[in-house]
């Protein structure tokens, strides 16, 4: 085990972004092919699994066995964890490869074509790892209770509006 999947395994986040800093290799794999990733997610460590997603771990390596982060966090009923590799997608190519204003550049660029539905919800699932990576998780916390009351408030006028054709509210 290396001492990024050490710092992975106990939740240290300032640790990982220390070692990735000074040349750890991100995606290194130990002898039953966990990665630090694969070993946040073993234990449970959202924190950790964020921050190595936000510095460009890579979430599909597998271990000896054949099991995916996504795979590990269902098999050790870690729900969050699951909805997080679900939902994310890479931010970054690797470590340190974007600046965070570019990464913010790309999250919020808007063309004057509307989003589809599927890209508006993968913008919203990258903004909220984002928020994670940057610990002010609890914004998108904030974001998805907001979301629900409005769907619950408008939702049926929503749906009306769609069905009879209209474009606006």
């Amino acid at each position: 085990m290396t001492c990024l999947m050490l710092a992975a395994r106990d939740g240290y986040t300032k640790v990982i972004n220390l070692l990735v800093s000074h040349g750890a290799e991100i995606n290194m794999q130990d002898s039953k092919g966990y990665t630090a990733l694969s070993t946040a997610v073993h234990y449970g460590k959202e924190e950790a699994l964020l921050k190595l997603l936000q510095l460009g771990a890579d979430k599909t390596i597998r271990t000896k066995t054949g099991k995916s982060p996504g795979d590990l966090a269902k098999m050790f009923k870690h729900t969050q964890i699951a909805r997080i590799l679900a939902s994310s997608s890479q931010l970054s190519a690797g470590p340190a490869s974007t600046s965070m204003e570019e990464t913010l550049s790309k999250l919020f660029k808007t063309n004057s074509d509307a989003l589809s539905s599927k890209e508006s919800a993968t913008k919203l699932d990258e903004l909220e790892l984002l928020l994670h990576g940057l610990n002010l998780g609890y914004l998108a916390d904030i974001m998805a209770v907001s979301t629900t009351r409005f769907l619950l408030d408008y939702g049926s006028v929503c749906t009306l509006v769609i069905k009879s054709g209209q474009t606006e509210l």
